[in-house]
């Protein structure tokens, strides 16, 4: 209650949010869509797909063989 009389007092204004994060609207904004089923589908559902599991563990798969370099900021080697 202080801190926000000081911050009017300075000039400061509090901010407004035009969507609250519990508003389906804001779904939208995070990339997540609400089902039609209304089911909710998270990782552990999405990986028993098989052709959602072959492309998450080709992209791990890949990545994971990728070079990795280690560099030390102060020397550089």
């Amino acid at each position: 209650m202080a801190l926000s009389r000081l911050k009017q007092a300075l000039g400061f204004q509090t901010e407004q949010k035009a969507v609250t994060l519990t508003d389906p609207d804001a779904l939208a904004l995070f990339g997540s869509m609400p089902t039609t089923s209304g089911l909710s589908i998270g990782p552990g559902n999405a990986l028993r797909v098989p052709s959602v599991a072959c492309a998450v563990s080709l992209i791990a798969e890949t990545i994971g063989a990728m070079p990795f370099k280690l560099f030390d900021r102060d020397t550089k080697t």
